[in-house]
């Protein structure tokens, strides 16, 4: 990791393409969005697009233009009158998944130079340097013809790998630590560090789901109060009950296993924190932060029941 640490430092006062590849939670927005607050524009707004959500979404419209800035227009008018010189990051998140003529679109901008050009409503531009990551191997993607070779040149010109947590498990404790730290901030709680007995289970468990799935581990256990948090997922890491089960017959890829245990962690979270708050969805949404609507798709992804009876909770101690 201090390899790559010091080469997104380097990488941060350029405005060349740059890639970030790693298994799915190995934190690779993470990294992007460190990378650009270290740039000399890391005040100016940090535009993301989902690539997958683009397929024929866009019609004739530019998805690498305005449509990239969409709810931060007013941030970019701001931006765009030069108090940063008019300069700022787009992260493109999964560009594997990118639509093939999406794909022949963005080509055209980075052959224009990079960071591309942006011409805003009043009159002023702004430039964005472009920033991508994938869970892919882009060069079987465009070995079997799924994207352009070219597109693959222009976005590599750096390329930051970020190991999955397995193979770095001397920053485990590092990243406990932190989530600890921000959850009890978060929800005003103040549990302490798990004990030691904890950690030897923590430390050597396979995390499919990466730093992702550690962070929902921390947070459940901040908002369930109690150290069998830890001791639950990690012992039994996917409910043999669960929908999510790994299926009997045939085999299982490691991103199948990732996303199971995170939507597993996920689960148990949602129904804790719904618990914490008498089963009051708006009230539970506030406490994670996230909008109502995205709560109750994220209820009914997870097959929580709407209604639930009221049960006593642990206080935090």
């Amino acid at each position: 990791m201090q390899a790559v640490r010091q080469a997104s430092e380097r990488a941060a006062d350029t405005c060349v393409p740059l890639l970030i590849v790693g298994e799915t939670g190995t934190g690779k927005e993470v990294l992007a969005r460190l990378i650009h607050s270290k740039s000399p524009w890391g005040a100016a707004p940090f535009f993301k697009i989902n690539c997958p959500v683009l397929r024929g979404s866009l019609g004739g419209g530019d998805p690498f233009g305005l449509a990239a800035i969409g709810t931060n227009l007013p941030a970019a008018l701001e931006f765009g009158k030069g108090a940063l010189g008019g300069r700022s990051t787009l992260f493109l998140n999964e560009v594997a998944l990118l639509d093939p003529a999406l794909q022949v679109r963005l080509l055209e901008r980075l052959q224009q130079g990079s960071p591309i050009q942006i011409s805003l409503p009043d009159g002023n531009s702004l430039e964005l340097r472009v920033i991508c990551a994938t869970s892919y191997q882009l060069e079987r993607e465009v070995e079997a013809g799924n994207f352009l070779r070219e597109l693959w040149y222009l976005i590599k010109v750096v390329t930051l790998e970020l190991p999955p947590l397995r193979e770095r498990r001397n920053d485990i404790p590092g990243l406990t630590a932190y989530f600890l730290d921000y959850y009890n901030r978060k929800f005003h709680t103040w549990m302490p560090p798990p004990a030691q007995s904890i950690m030897d289970l923590v430390i050597p468990h396979s995390w499919p789901g990466n730093i992702r799935e550690l962070e929902n581990l921390i947070m459940r256990y901040v908002i369930q109060g109690a150290e069998e948090a830890f001791v639950s997922e990690l012992r039994h890491p996917i409910s043999t009950g669960s929908h999510t089960g790994a299926p009997s017959k045939g085999t299982v890829s490691l991103k199948q296993i990732a996303r199971q245990a995170v939507q597993e962690t996920e689960r148990k979270i949602i129904r804790q924190v719904l618990e914490n708050h008498h089963w009051n969805r708006k009230e539970a949404a506030r406490a994670l932060n996230i909008s109502y609507r995205a709560f109750l798709y994220k209820i009914k992804d997870a097959g929580v029941p709407p209604k639930r009876s009221k049960r006593p909770t642990r206080p935090p101690m």
